[in-house]
């Protein structure tokens, strides 16, 4: 039987004798009775029925005849106690999930429980021994398994308290050091002839991958469990349980740990089914230049509400990391963003020789060109914490420092500036691309909707009513110039005709009056107006 213990220990048994390997098999012999050197539990037709261990360590042995015996991991000896029944009973033991033993009878086709009172049995059973060696031993250990990702640590306390004239400490065992680093510190006061010692213990991931050759690789090899143990040094079997205290440390990726982007509280919005981008703003997957809009619907359920960014300010998007609906901190490391349909219309306010770099930065379109474009590389693939190189670290090497700098960080100073004449939607998916922050493949996505563009006013109806007007007031001058005309016209071929008959005097018209003269053998008109 297999023991859970800061160092591998086991259990094991034949007929008649308990067996023990403790701390990687450092200490072991068999288990003897107590007060004397002998190691069998049971003899003749009698033989161990069964073995059973609590959460706290403790041990039970039942024998066939229903003799009981009980022990302590990491202790060597057992003291018999009293099962309380007849050798014939048919009887079995467990301990449930709080360290409470129970006896199982089957009487009459029922089976039968009874709580046994063992603390009890045993201070009647040793009632003339040495008390425990110690008060209290007490720790802040809360938990069966700790959970570790890279960077991260825990820290545990135990403290144990006991007569000043005894020379006990605190043991720590470790199994799966090399996961972790690991650290104790020890403190020591003395009160009223009392010692109380405390011991602090901690765990810290602390690797560097910035360099390793296959980043993948050394990650799997730096995953795994490291358990810890703090125990007394001195034990007996009259301590109180748990008289030792065990725990487990998962290295690697912590359930259900994720990303997500940082909202206002009282952030709405209005919903849309989708939305277009015109072939001006994008370019396709294969790069090459779109001849269409392009319509895309919008996944309310994965990105919710879009962030909304006014064209005239600078966004740089803050980020929290969760495990489940957990906060766990802010997120403070590098990331990177990529426009899921292709859209162009964004830039980054700050150059590589802006932000201080050493050697030309790692960009979208340089990561791509090391891709071999005939393998279909997924886009979340091509750049990456398995292939992140800072420009920061190395010295000067040349390149095109004027590019601009497409790696973000929420403490940095580089952020996306977007155009002031149109509005937009851009869906972004982010990595973060940080070696050494987490054994989790940290990506999420999300929206924004860039706002604030002044409409152009459309002159066109304004100009159609325009034109018409003056159309119709040109119409209306030219009828009235013709029906003036031919108004003028018939008149005046109306004095015509008068004066062709001869006759002299005054002609009044509608524009004057006209006089002639026969008499003087000639013409005169005279219009009067």
């Amino acid at each position: 039987m297999f023991q859970r213990a800061g160092r591998t220990s086991f259990l094991f048994w034949n007929q008649y004798t308990v067996y023990y390997s403790y701390n990687d098999g450092q200490v072991n012999g068999p288990m003897t009775l107590y007060g004397s050197n002998n190691s069998d539990l049971a003899s003749g037709q009698d033989y161990i029925q069964q073995l059973v261990v609590s959460e706290y360590g403790d041990i039970v042995i039942l024998t066939s005849t229903n003799d009981m015996f009980y022990g302590k991991v990491k202790l060597s000896t057992t003291v018999q106690i009293d099962s309380g029944e007849l050798p014939s009973a048919d009887l079995a033991v467990r301990f449930d999930a709080l360290s409470r033993l129970y006896l199982l009878k089957l009487e009459g086709g029922a089976l039968m429980r009874r709580l046994y009172p063992l603390k009890n049995e045993i201070s009647s059973a040793m009632h003339l021994e040495k008390l425990c060696p110690y008060y209290h031993f007490v720790h802040n250990v809360d938990r069966d398994l700790y959970e570790v990702d890279m960077g991260e640590g825990i820290s545990v306390w135990a403290e144990l308290i006991q007569p000043g004239t005894e020379t006990g400490w605190i043991e720590v065992q470790i199994h799966g050091s090399d996961l972790l680093m690991y650290n104790e510190s020890t403190d020591i006061h003395y009160y009223h002839g009392t010692m109380a010692q405390n011991k602090t213990v901690s765990f810290k991931h602390n690797r560097d991958y910035s360099s390793v050759p296959d980043y993948e690789i050394a990650k799997s090899d730096s995953c795994g469990i490291s358990c810890f143990e703090l125990k007394p040094s001195k034990g007996h079997l009259l301590c109180p349980s748990p008289s030792q205290i065990i725990s487990c440390i998962s290295v690697g990726c912590p359930r259900a740990r994720h990303i997500k982007l940082r909202r206002s509280v009282t952030e709405e919005c209005d919903h849309f089914d989708n939305y277009t981008i015109s072939r001006d703003w994008y370019v396709n997957a294969d790069g090459t230049t779109p001849t269409v809009d392009k319509v895309i619907l919008y996944n309310w359920t994965l990105l919710d509400c879009p962030v909304k960014v006014k064209n005239t300010e600078n966004y740089l998007p803050q980020f929290d990391l969760y495990d489940g609906e957990d906060f766990v901190r802010p997120m403070t490391t590098n990331f990177i963003l990529r426009e899921e349909y292709g859209r162009t219309d964004y830039a980054y306010n700050s150059t590589m020789a802006q932000v201080g770099c050493n050697c030309e930065a790692q960009s979208w379109d340089k990561m791509r060109q090391l891709v071999d474009s005939s393998t279909g590389a997924n886009p979340d693939t091509i750049w990456g914490p398995q292939n992140y190189r800072s420009c920061f670290l190395d010295s000067y090497q040349g390149g095109d420092l004027t590019q601009p700098y497409e790696i973000l960080n929420s403490s940095g100073v580089v952020s996306l500036t977007f155009p002031a004449d149109h509005d937009s939607i851009h869906i972004f998916h982010v990595t973060v691309v940080d070696p050494n922050y987490s054994y989790c493949n940290l990506q999420t996505s999300f929206s924004v909707h860039v706002y604030g563009a002044l409409s152009t006013p459309n002159f066109m109806p304004l100009g159609i009513s325009v034109g018409t007007f003056v159309f119709a007031i040109l119409i209306a001058l030219v009828a009235s110039y013709f029906m003036f005309r031919k108004a003028s016209m018939e008149e005046f071929k109306d004095r015509m005709e008068l004066l062709s008959q001869g006759k002299y005097g005054r002609i009044q018209g509608s524009h004057g009056t006209a006089q002639h003269d026969l008499a003087k053998g000639g013409t005169d008109y005279t219009c009067i107006v």
